[in-house]
């Protein structure tokens, strides 16, 4: 064992004496710290845009509808379109005129002032809003929504309970009407409405209707998680996060949780890494005429052989960790380092109960790395074969990029054999998680299948390197 680790320890000399190998884990860790800043500043982009898009939307509808308000009849009176668009000069007018832009939660009474007050020649109800409007009185707009609700619901005692625990809880805990402003009201807002649906599709259930169970479980779970966020004063959830990708456009409300969990993505970069160093470990030996004086210790060649093995899967877990601590770090100072020590929140039948992140993290990365374990041990492979690291590298590299495009395209003609080949089982993430291409894929099965392949692969190279003269 001893003269193994020594092996070992000689191997990863060499690797570490290759600018190549330096420059591969500065770019890695260069691309963790980008790779992060950039989910922040997507982040805070979108939401800059969304105000800046508001206010030149006001500008535009004023212009469009400036162009006929002057339009009459043959009697000479404005026509009925011509004071509709006065009206919407005088609703984006007001609008702009005390910045109402995205998110504001005046904004619905302001269209209720114009739409439905004057626009019917309610002055009461008119001058009741505009006052709730101009002195931001936010208990009098509760008020007013518990009134309507009381209103519109009056026959329906169960679903008017639901609703008024809205704005009664509004106005007891002190919650102001904008996400932007108190995270909690976009959660009593997701108590009340998937209650809400849980109060109609529980109904539609009893009375023999067809129903949506799935859109009833999501419901209720949600109403869950997001009372147990207002109970426990927990602004973020990390589970909304933890799939996180930038690929995918999917993102969670967390900054720090967006920006560490994206990080996976990053894994397909070690992989390359890893097939490079694979498919010339061996081969460099042979191209560079030191295989022999290699060979002339006395170990044995299969030790030899794993000794350059296990240096390339060390490099590779060397460069996750890379990876990982970087994107902690940059999440941290990127992302905001107060929702670090966050739970994640998770539901089932509508009992919350909570995990730790970091552990979801984490599997993210093992599930992710089985692919670069694989064809890193195929690029291995073929440079122990072939002796030559060009071909070892091109064809795992075209294997890595290219596998999951084969299998996608016959997937998608109905070869349901491709569930059988290598490429349809490395990834692991999806068939846990039950959305790999093909339906009812077991992941014991997919084990089965890496395994046997890594197998073979480790064979192919035992038999060319121990058993071939040099």
């Amino acid at each position: 064992m001893h003269k193994f680790c020594r092996l070992i320890g000689n191997e990863w000399k060499k690797q570490f004496r290759k600018k190549a190998c330096w420059v591969m884990l500065i770019l890695l860790a260069v691309l963790a710290v980008g790779y992060s800043l950039l989910i922040a500043l997507e982040s805070t982009f979108s939401v800059d845009y969304w105000y800046a898009y508001s206010e030149e939307e006001y500008r535009w509808q004023i212009e469009e509808n400036e162009r006929f308000v002057d339009e009459v009849d043959e009697n000479g009176d404005p026509t009925e379109f011509a004071l509709a668009c006065r009206l919407n000069i005088e609703y984006y007018q007001y609008l702009l005129d005390h910045e109402m832009f995205f998110n504001d939660w005046r904004t619905d009474l302001v269209y209720e002032m114009f739409y439905s007050a004057k626009a019917n020649g309610d002055t009461a109800r008119f001058e009741q809003l505009k006052a709730i409007v101009e002195n931001e009185d936010i208990t009098a707009y509760f008020n007013d929504m518990k009134a309507g609700y009381e209103r519109d619901y009056a026959n329906d005692p169960e679903a008017l309970a639901i609703l008024i625990w809205k704005p009664e809880y509004c106005i007891a805990n002190g919650v102001y009407p904008s996400s932007d402003k108190d995270w909690r009201y976009e959660k009593v807002n997701t108590v009340a409405n998937d209650r809400y649906v849980v109060l109609m599709k529980e109904r539609q259930k009893a009375a023999g209707e067809k129903y949506d169970e799935e859109a009833l479980e999501a419901a209720r779970n949600r109403a869950a998680i997001a009372m147990y966020q207002l109970e426990n004063d927990i602004a973020v959830n990390p589970a909304d996060s933890l799939q996180t990708s930038i690929l995918t456009g999917e993102a969670g409300d967390s900054g720090f949780w967006n920006a560490f969990a994206c990080s996976k993505d990053l894994i397909s970069v070690i992989g390359l890494f890893v097939i490079v160093i694979a498919g010339s470990i061996v081969s460099n030996e042979f191209s560079q005429g030191t295989i022999k004086f290699l060979l002339i210790n006395p170990v044995k060649r299969w030790k030899i052989l794993m000794s350059k093995y296990a240096t390339v899967m060390i490099i590779g877990v060397l460069m996750l960790a890379i990876l990982f601590v970087f994107s902690f770090v940059s999440a941290l100072i990127f992302g905001g380092a107060s929702e670090a020590l966050l739970p994640a929140i998770e539901a089932e039948g509508g009992v919350v109960h909570t995990y730790s992140p970091y552990l979801s993290v984490l599997g993210g990365y093992l599930l992710s790395a089985v692919e670069v374990v694989v064809m890193a041990t195929l690029a291995f492979a073929i440079s122990a074969l072939v002796r030559s690291s060009a071909p070892a590298i091109g064809i795992s590299l075209f294997a890595y990029l290219g596998g999951t495009l084969l299998v996608t395209m016959l997937q998608a003609f109905g070869f349901d054999w491709a569930r059988y080949l290598l490429f349809a089982n490395l990834d692991f993430s999806a068939i846990v998680n039950g959305s790999s291409m093909f339906a009812h894929q077991s992941i014991v099965a997919a084990v089965v299948i890496v395994v046997l392949h890594m197998v073979v692969f480790l064979l192919s190279a035992w038999d060319a390197f121990v058993r071939r003269e040099v």
